[in-house]
């Protein structure tokens, strides 16, 4: 599982460098470089000002920008978010003034596909990448309903992990 990677040998360089390794060595064949993906940037999902109690949900989107080279015709990503600094897929929740306000990620522009690692009910993102590509994937937010909180800055930090 590599989160984020920067500055890694090209395919050539690398088989380049596993032959001059295996011929030092005395081993067998040398190894092929895997796929390289990084992530290029990122949108913050901002909320902007939520009213207490506020009657209906408050959306929201952001994206998370990625880049792959020496990809394979069957190599594939998946994407994963972390739960919150609440420890919850479902909800996430931000911190601040008042102690759980609560908000999610979503896959989809419906808010119906919860976005985290696959476990506790979420879904992950999964791609066939292009090598030199760049990928724009959205994330959807939501801040659900009738919430009665404080006045004051909320935030939350989460990890978006790129997996292949």
């Amino acid at each position: 599982m590599i989160v984020v990677m920067f500055g890694s040998l090209s395919r050539k360089a690398a088989a380049i460098s596993a032959c001059l390794a295996a011929a030092v060595l005395g081993l067998g064949a040398p190894a092929v470089a895997s796929p390289r993906c990084g992530v290029v940037s990122t949108v913050s999902v901002g909320f902007g000002a939520y009213e207490a109690g506020h009657s209906k949900p408050v959306d929201s989107a952001g994206s998370v920008a990625f880049e792959c080279e020496d990809v394979g015709t069957n190599d594939m990503i998946a994407i994963e978010i972390s739960r919150s600094r609440s420890g919850s897929f479902q909800p996430r929740a931000m911190s601040g003034p008042s102690p759980n306000f609560e908000y999610n990620l979503y896959l989809d522009a419906a808010r119906t596909v919860v976005w985290g690692d696959g476990s506790a009910g979420t879904s992950v993102y999964r791609v066939r990448p292009v090598s030199g590509r760049t990928f724009s994937v959205p994330i959807y937010g939501r801040i659900p309903p009738r919430q009665n909180v404080r006045a004051g800055r909320y935030s939350d930090v989460v990890i978006v992990t790129l997996m292949f």
